[in-house]
């Protein structure tokens, strides 16, 4: 869901609108590249940004 943050321990301390990946997504769709996503419960995320060379 785009502008959205999970409520939880993590995210009550941190700041930010949620809307940087919405941007970064769509950005990369438009290039014919994707965004990935790997979670760790209590560890956090790693993003992945592919993009095309040409």
């Amino acid at each position: 869901m785009k502008f959205s943050r999970i409520a939880n321990e993590f995210s009550a301390n941190s700041e930010g609108s949620g809307l940087g990946l919405y941007w970064v997504k769509q950005v990369m769709a438009l290039h014919g590249g994707t965004v990935d996503v790997y979670t760790q419960e209590g560890r956090g995320s790693k993003f992945t940004i592919r993009a095309p060379l040409s």
